[in-house]
């Protein structure tokens, strides 16, 4: 029988999302079903996104989300974990257990530092600090399928966010269609990383050596180290798409192109695609859109073609249609 680990599931991009889905899970895995949102957006939160009692040792758990976009293997680190467990000592009443919950990755040096608060928390009857990535979340999940079901399978998680009006809007409500821009696949995933890494690995080392090898008489040529810094940098871009399409099956291009998305199917293979939806206010076309700056921030975001300003729904790729 098959069981959530023989399946990939990619968190929601949308922080407001992910810290919804841990709302219902935990409110389940502390059989809490008090168990609440702490305050509201622009509030001062004491680093507590939520908070609820564990029935089973009656203790106190405030639980902090952050989102990490596991498209390009982002993670927590340390400083952030320390910031987090500071910010925490300002809730009342005083916690017993903090969770930090992240849609991004863990390793052992924030393990290690996560014991070493424990321990001396421990010693001063404080709270202790426990880190779930997104691996930990899903082993978590797993043992309640209609979660899963409602939220993480195809079709199952039905949200987008319009944040300017608070509000959500059903993927029915949107009837979101897919265009694609060449009509048939440009390469697979898997092949393009398998080759391009190796390329991006030799290009990269020898335009490092290039400047240290100066000292030893060397004069490099134009003709010849503008390819070389051209292949470099197609092959770093190609590898780092590739790889995170093998993993999530859905990225943005590049600068200045913002329509236009990578997307990749069950098998790996890579189309060039536009998303187009019906705008859930005026019923006018709507484009998926990549917003913001691209050296800060950036979303992808249904933009209205009547009233672009005010009618925006972020997006969610996990929702998305599966590509065929």
């Amino acid at each position: 029988m098959s069981t959530l680990d023989d399946f990939q599931y990619p968190p929601p991009v949308d922080w407001q999302a992910f810290q919804r889905f841990c709302v219902d899970l935990f409110s389940r895995e502390l059989r809490d079903p008090y168990l609440t949102e702490h305050g509201r957006n622009g509030q001062s939160q004491d680093g507590v996104d939520i908070y609820g009692t564990h029935r089973l040792d009656d203790k106190l758990v405030g639980i902090q989300c952050k989102g990490k976009d596991g498209r390009y293997g982002k993670q927590l680190t340390v400083n952030e974990l320390r910031t987090a467990v500071d910010d925490a000592y300002r809730f009342e009443p005083k916690l017993e257990v903090f969770i930090l919950a992240t849609s991004g990755q863990k390793d052992k040096s924030l393990q290690a530092v996560a014991r070493e608060i424990s321990a001396e928390h421990q010693k001063m009857d404080l709270f202790r600090v426990v880190i779930f990535d997104w691996v930990d979340i899903l082993r978590l999940a797993q043992n309640y399928p209609s979660l899963v079901r409602d939220r993480l399978t195809p079709g199952g998680w039905q949200e987008l966010v319009d944040r300017d009006n608070g509000r959500t809007v059903s993927v029915d409500d949107m009837n979101i269609k897919r265009r694609y821009v060449l009509g048939h696949s440009v390469g697979n995933a898997h092949t393009y990383f398998q080759i391009f890494l190796p390329i991006m690995v030799v290009m990269g080392l020898f335009f490092f050596l290039t400047p240290i090898s100066l000292f030893w008489g060397f004069k490099p040529n134009f003709d010849w180290m503008l390819p070389v810094v051209c292949t470099l940098f197609i092959s770093t871009f190609i590898a780092l798409r590739a790889n995170a399409l093998k993993k999530c099956r859905f990225t943005n291009s590049m600068p200045p192109i913002r329509t236009v998305f990578f997307e990749a199917n069950a098998n790996g293979d890579i189309y060039l695609t536009k998303l187009d939806a019906t705008c859930p206010y005026c019923r006018s076309r709507m484009s998926l859109r990549v917003c913001g700056d691209w050296k800060v921030r950036t979303e992808e975001i249904f933009v209205c073609t009547k009233n672009p300003s005010q009618h925006r729904i972020i997006s969610d790729y996990t929702h998305l249609p599966p590509v065929s």
